[in-house]
This record gives structure tokens, sequence and C-alpha cells, in this order.
């Protein structure tokens, strides 16, 4: 399974086309993109078939160990 960056697979295909693939609206895509948020989407077959967000929890620092 393939691991990508929400932001990364914007530069590639574009936001709508992010967008359908997802099943959502264009708008939620650019909201996300502009809020920095790390979403990351999971491949398969280069089909997405789930996705998750890293963010710090409790107020805590966060120390980024891993990149996609």
């Amino acid at each position: 399974m393939e691991k990508v960056l929400l932001r990364d697979m914007v530069e590639q295909d574009g936001q709508m086309k992010v967008a359908d693939k997802i099943g959502c609206h264009q708008t939620a895509i650019s909201s996300a993109i502009r809020k920095k948020r790390e979403i990351y989407l999971e491949l398969k077959d280069g089909e997405i078939v789930s996705g998750y967000e890293v963010k710090p929890a409790l107020g805590l620092p966060f120390i980024k160990k891993e990149k996609a």
C-alpha cells in the first residue's frame, strides 16, 4: 500500500481531480491545503482506500520523525 500526502497529490493532479477521487468538494481540499493540514492518503492499485491526519494532541509539541 502506498502512502501519499494530500498536498503532494494535489500538486500532481489538481484540487478538482483529488476531490472527485475522495468524494468531497473542492472547497474542502482547498481549505485543508490552506490550513497546512498533514493529511495522508493510502492508495492501493492507484485508488484511494483510506486517509488519516497527523496532528499534535493535548497541546504537546509535535516532532515529526517520519516522512511519506
